[in-house]
């Protein structure tokens, strides 16, 4: 049981987190850090797979409110983790194996997001200025090499954590049919202020992660999603690139 709320409710104060990342929740994001990293704490004294998400939940959270960008906070919440993992080896590593690349799956993953993003662009008039302002002004072949530079950083580490670190503990707890679900809601939330973002975002978000999951559970490993997830975040540089132009 201990085991299971370190890693439940690490993982709602990992969406609180996410929703509290603007300007004017600053406070609370403060206090949630805070609480993040007492459970992460706390974690290290019953070594297991709760205590392992919320080592990693306390490292996300606690770089986050730094204010560095999303893809300099997961390589080092991963070192981080990687480190504390080596002086409590009961964490575990925080890699599973490549696995295989099932094609249609993989396929159908990684076809869906272009469709998805586009139309939720489009059709949903979504405000994606604060991105857009991002976008130095620069050649444009620079700006393709950063968007495959984002792709490539940005896929691995999201899905080295979700489907990695959070979904492989969470099999342990829950078995596969919840672990699936509570990563994908963990996923989907924290794409609050993300692209997509908003209500309708959470939900795209969500859903693909339990294309994800499942695609995580049958091949044995993260290359697949990797794959995929590296489409989603390339269409992704693509539209914020487009928009700035």
């Amino acid at each position: 049981m201990g085991q299971r709320f370190l890693a439940l409710a690490s993982l709602l104060l990992l969406g609180a987190a996410a929703i509290a990342m603007t300007p004017s929740a600053r406070g609370a994001l403060r206090i949630i850090v805070v609480a993040c990293c007492l459970l992460a704490g706390w974690g290290l004294t019953r070594s297991g797979p709760g205590a392992a998400i919320a080592v990693m939940v306390g490292a996300l959270c606690g770089i986050a409110v730094t204010g560095l960008a999303w893809q300099a906070v997961m390589p080092l919440a991963v070192l981080a983790f990687a480190g504390v993992a080596f002086l409590s080896p009961r964490l575990g590593s925080i890699r599973p194996a490549d696995g295989r690349v099932p094609f249609w799956g993989t396929l159908l993953c990684a076809a869906v997001t272009p469709v998805a993003l586009s139309l939720w662009l489009q059709l949903g008039r979504s405000d994606i200025s604060d991105l857009v302002a991002l976008i130095p002004k620069a050649p444009l072949p620079l700006l393709v090499l950063g968007g495959v530079t984002f792709a490539l950083v940005n896929a691995f580490f999201e899905e080295l954590i979700w489907r990695g670190l959070f979904q492989s503990r969470l099999v342990q707890l829950f078995g596969a049919p919840w672990a699936i679900g509570i990563q994908a809601v963990s996923f989907g939330v924290a794409h609050a202020h993300g692209f997509p973002r908003g209500l309708t975002g959470v939900l795209l978000a969500g859903v693909w992660a339990v294309m994800l999951g499942i695609l995580r559970q049958r091949a044995c490993g993260l290359a697949a999603p990797v794959l995929a997830h590296v489409v989603a975040d390339a269409t992704i540089a693509c539209l914020v690139i487009s928009a700035a132009r």
